[in-house]
């Protein structure tokens, strides 16, 4: 995982001249806090491309999943604090990461009704985590995250905003701060087919988001277009309720499933779900925002 940050101390040299390794153990540290139970995360990354080769290969069947983005703040008396913001790429193999049914989520708002789209949202609690790496180790503690999940017919998603506080300790020194963090999640039944027929259609939903400059939570709508049935090709677009308008133009499908951009930069990954292609469902990561979005056939 690629991990930066800069620190200064009053031009005064010290010991933490190593700090990527300390980087990477409390990414490592958040990464195992949301997938144990910290986020209820992702149950799998999907075998999308690399930002290299945003083409990549046809979607799989699991769940899609963003990467995890953080923020977090460290100090120790007597120093600058030391402050990082980045993400790294979600894997989790638990077959439960990913809520079968947002309903029964434990201690939920309760269901609501948003454009067609069954909503709830609650605190999903979360588990320690402690990462070390060449005697750097970081532990997170208390973390805390809201899942803001959606649901249809066929499929169902979310966005997992969490905060915690966390402890580092390398070099024989001591630190401690705050973290927040997010990522977002799509799953469910994908028709594994693409549309197909003739004339136009199009698919309209909503979206939930978190822009990572804050971590707050964002509502927002989410529009599909398919503009020739017998040459499908999609047009997306997702409106964030602070103004941002976010396009894809011209996705190929391929199994039911559309793609396109890096990760951390224009990324958008989806997929059409039930046997007459009723639904589309999916994620969006920016580096800006990050969110999944559901949209129903018209």
């Amino acid at each position: 995982m690629a991990m930066h940050a800069d620190r200064q101390s009053g031009g005064r040299p010290t010991a933490l001249t190593s700090w990527s390794l300390r980087g990477a153990a409390l990414a490592g540290a958040l990464l195992l806090a949301a997938c144990s139970g910290g986020g209820g995360g992702p149950a799998a990354t999907t075998g999308t491309g690399t930002p290299s080769d945003p083409g990549g290969t046809t979607p799989a069947a699991g769940p899609q999943v963003s990467e995890l983005y953080f923020d977090y703040t460290l100090e120790r008396d007597g120093e600058a604090p030391i402050a990082e913001t980045g993400s790294v790429p979600l894997s989790c193999p638990a077959a439960d990461c990913a809520a079968s049914d947002l309903r029964l989520l434990s201690g939920s708002a309760g269901a609501r009704t948003r454009e067609g789209f069954g909503t709830a949202s609650a605190a999903t609690g979360g588990l320690a985590g402690r990462e070390t790496l060449s005697g750097a180790s970081a532990t997170v503690s208390d973390a805390k995250f809201t899942r803001y999940g959606f649901w249809g017919e066929h499929g169902h998603a979310a966005v997992e905003i969490g905060t915690g506080t966390l402890s580092a300790s390398a070099d024989g020194q001591q630190w401690r701060g705050t973290f927040k963090a997010a990522y977002a999640w799509a799953a469910g039944e994908a028709s594994g087919t693409n549309p197909a027929g003739t004339g136009s259609a199009t698919w309209r939903g909503i979206a939930e988001a978190a822009r990572t400059a804050g971590f707050e939570r964002l509502m927002g709508r989410a529009e599909l277009r398919i503009a020739d049935l017998t040459r499908p090709r999609v047009d997306a677009d997702l409106d964030l309720d602070d103004g941002a308008a976010l396009e894809w133009r011209d996705m190929q499908l391929a199994n039911g499933g559309f793609y396109k951009g890096t990760a951390g930069a224009d990324r958008i990954e989806g997929r059409f779900h039930g046997s007459g292609h009723e639904e589309a469902w999916g994620t969006f990561d920016t580096g800006a925002y990050v969110g999944a979005f559901g949209a129903k056939r018209e």
